[in-house]
């Protein structure tokens, strides 16, 4: 189902040094081919479900692709993170940096969220006129 201004990024791998390239790698190249269609989302939901395990390096890439989307105004949010992989996010000083408000139980959950906080965000047109 989609959700306008939410995109939703699954990685379906641990986040390890091995591979958090590819993760920055994709979930920078989602948000520039959203923005080549003229359609950058508000918010960039990663679905956690498969990332049972990170480490120092896949910590490094969230935080990194946080400050990326940030710096285009595109808010980041984590979903379906498993408690193991929510307690080495915090230990790694990720839930410090990103919010432990943008970490969501479902991607649902990670969806509404965003599309509330950008309504609420957003001047109502129809107030103006």
């Amino acid at each position: 189902e989609s959700v306008s201004g939410v995109i939703v990024y699954r990685f379906s791998a641990p986040l390890i040094f091995s591979n958090a390239t590819a993760f920055t790698n994709t979930g920078e190249g989602v948000l520039i081919e959203a923005a080549a269609r003229g359609s950058l989302p508000h918010t960039l939901v990663i679905d956690f479900e498969e990332m049972f395990l990170i480490d120092d390096t896949g910590a490094a890439a969230i935080t990194g692709l946080f400050e990326y989307a940030q710096r285009y105004g595109v808010d980041l949010a984590l979903a379906r993170v498993h408690s193991g992989t929510h307690e080495l996010l915090r230990l790694s000083g990720v839930t410090g940096e990103i919010g432990e408000q943008r970490i969501h139980d479902t991607v649902r959950n990670a969806v509404a969220a965003a599309t509330q906080a950008h309504a609420e965000n957003t001047p109502d047109d129809r107030e103006s006129g």
